[in-house]
């Protein structure tokens, strides 16, 4: 038997299958069940271990395979908050989804582009200094969270710049 077969065959089982599981995760779906079941079925059927056997086996198997897969990946999953932190900087869930004010290509590419600039050879005191102006704070807001003068975050500013000029020219605007 061909594997289109086995899966004509088993089809409706298997789909009432996955509609019965479909509640039991939060974290997958029908479909995702389904074709969990369907790589069961191509699995086994690569290693010729239907051969012989009758559609109540073969659905069977797929129904202990699915149990088996919910119960192994159930603890794989974990439940976030919306303000649960996601980073060490305090960053939550709900910074890091888009409010779609800004199209989200342009927020990954800005992202890629801070990260590319903090891992760039920055001092301690640079990398905080340009959290904070990526974070919009002004330069007398980041010389009082940072206890020095002004003058000095204009200095690091001006330094942080010219080491990140070379990679990326718009920022000199």
């Amino acid at each position: 038997m061909n594997f289109n077969d086995i899966i004509e065959l088993v089809k409706k089982e298997l789909e009432q299958i996955s509609l019965r599981y479909n509640n039991y995760s939060n974290y997958v779906d029908k479909n995702d069940l389904f074709s969990e079941m369907i790589l069961h079925l191509w699995q086994e059927w690569k290693c010729k271990k239907f051969d012989n056997k009758t559609k109540s086996y073969i659905i069977q198997s797929c129904y202990f395979y699915l149990r088996n897969y919910l119960r192994i990946n159930e603890d794989k999953y974990k439940i976030l908050s919306l303000d649960d932190s996601v980073n060490d900087d305090g960053l939550t869930v709900k910074d890091t989804i888009s409010d779609n004010s800004v199209p989200m290509l342009d927020v990954v590419e800005y992202d890629m582009v801070f990260q590319k600039i903090v891992n760039n050879g920055l001092s301690r005191i640079e990398k905080e200094i340009y959290k904070l102006i990526y974070n919009e704070y002004t330069v007398r807001e980041i010389g009082k969270k940072l206890n020095i003068s002004h003058t000095m975050v204009v200095k690091h500013k001006k330094n942080i710049l010219k080491k990140v000029s070379k990679y990326y020219d718009f920022l000199l605007v």
